[in-house]
């Protein structure tokens, strides 16, 4: 029997972050994320890719998009352990982008506009919640996607 995985692989052998899991390969948030340090991973699941438009994800991981698919990537990650009863008790959380996202509770966990779906899933280097929307940051939800 395997032991506890890491962020990353943790994700890949759930099977319901496949979309996203294709977004993070090969990327700086891949290496980052099978490190020490803990992290809360706010993984879109396969569902939250359903209401974009067909050729996104090929349109983000063209070459000349690396930017903005970084920028997307790093705001789904918040540094440190944060559980979803940690969770209901702040405001706001700074991502790895450099932006806060907006923690609040109605009748689930919503981050930004995102609700978690998926709660506390548990890996060596941190935890990890599945949510049903792709979260994006202010600078980049003004540009062309």
């Amino acid at each position: 029997m395997a032991g506890p995985l890491n962020i990353i692989d943790t994700v890949i052998k759930r099977g319901t972050f496949t979309a996203f899991t294709r977004l993070v390969k090969g990327s700086s948030l891949e290496k980052t994320l099978r490190s020490e340090s803990p992290f809360t991973l706010f993984a879109p699941a396969d569902m939250a890719f359903n209401g974009l438009p067909t050729d996104t994800l090929k349109w983000l991981l063209e070459p000349q998009n690396e930017h903005l698919l970084t920028g997307i990537l790093w705001y789904h990650v918040v540094r440190g352990r944060f559980d979803c009863k940690q969770l209901e008790q702040i405001k706001t959380a700074r991502t790895e982008q450099g932006q806060d996202l907006k923690i609040d509770l109605h009748q689930n966990i919503l981050v930004d506009s995102a609700r978690i779906v998926i709660k506390d899933i548990d890996a060596t280097n941190g935890i990890i919640h599945g949510i049903d929307s792709l979260l994006m940051p202010s600078a980049i939800a003004a540009t062309a996607i």
